[in-house]
């Protein structure tokens, strides 16, 4: 009797253990995955794309790894695919979606999209699906999708919004077209240089000027470039060329009023309203920022003409 029950007390404590022991190695198990999870998550690279605006109409695309480790292979594909500059270059002829062999963790890629300016009708292309491919440092894949969608942008992104499309307009309507204006100041640089004198000029009426105007207007664009553009790429060179393109006609009629001034000023005032008229003209392409480096080495050798003529117009005069 006292035999039995010895056996089945040692079978219950044999029971007992093992099944302590499968719980332990149950929680052995789950804290070991979470562990694993943990370190993967920490590891783990995120990439998004978003956009962000600025200046209120004007919208950035922004790549961004998010994660804390980095990302390799990355493949990115829009559907409908998105035209980023006329009449064919699409995001996804940019190298950057093609493919990047590494984004370390917390890297920022951003560039500037479009503006937002007449891109909220029915037919604008506002809405995209984003396919996202990349591995982790363990050769994980990851594939993931994301929806953009700009029209949540609409009231914010026009609130208000009275700029330079609104000057464009306004030069447009004065200017009639740009040949004609070309001709324009083709035709008055002429007439200065042979000394004749100029009674009216199609771009402005204006019945009294004077050198101070003039030299207010060529420091307006000194300020507007050192100060607002700053050769930030940030600032959008292509927001400034209207403004760019109405100084350089202010300057030019203010000297045609003004035929009483030095030859020298006046030549020199010329050629700085010239060059600032072909900087306004400049064309930014997808190039790597070649095309903004050829507009910021202009507008530089512009800002030296006017520090020339500044520093003329302070020398004491010759009795």
């Amino acid at each position: 009797m006292i035999t039995n029950i010895a056996q089945i007390l040692a079978a219950l404590a044999t029971f007992t253990i093992a099944f302590l022991t499968f719980k332990y190695v149950r929680a052995t198990r789950a804290m070991v995955n979470e562990m694993k999870v943990a370190r993967e998550t920490q590891l783990r690279p995120y990439i998004i794309v978003d956009f962000e605006f600025y200046k209120i109409h004007l919208c950035d695309m922004v790549i961004k790894n998010v994660g804390n480790g980095p990302a390799f292979d990355v493949k990115i594909k829009f559907e409908p695919d998105i035209v980023y500059r006329e009449p064919d270059i699409k995001l996804s002829d940019l190298p950057i979606f093609q493919q990047m062999a590494f984004f370390p963790a917390g890297k920022e890629i951003r560039f500037f999209f479009k503006s937002m300016i007449g891109q909220f009708g029915e037919d604008a292309q506002n809405q995209f699906n984003v396919n996202l491919g990349y591995k982790d440092s363990g050769g994980k894949i990851y594939d993931e999708n994301l929806s953009l969608d700009l029209t949540l942008y609409k009231n914010l992104a026009f609130l208000g919004v009275k700029d330079f499309d609104d000057l464009v307009k306004t030069v447009e309507r004065i200017a009639q077209s740009n040949d004609r204006l070309e001709k324009q100041v083709g035709r008055l640089t002429e007439e200065v240089k042979g000394g004749l004198k100029i009674d009216t000029f199609e771009i402005h009426s204006i019945t009294q000027a004077s050198k101070e105007n003039i030299l207010a207007k060529l420091l307006e664009f000194k300020n507007i470039w050192d100060n607002l553009y700053a050769e930030d790429i940030k600032h959008q060179p292509s927001y400034f060329k209207t403004k760019f393109k109405t100084l350089a006609f202010q300057i030019v009629n203010f000297v045609s009023l003004n035929t009483y001034l030095e030859e020298s000023f006046i030549q020199s005032s010329l050629k700085v309203a010239s060059e600032i008229f072909e900087l306004s003209g400049r064309q930014f392409y997808a190039d790597g920022g070649a095309s903004v480096q050829k507009f910021n080495e202009h507008g530089r050798a512009i800002i030296a003409l006017i520090d020339e003529i500044v520093v003329a117009q302070n020398q004491p005069r010759k009795e």
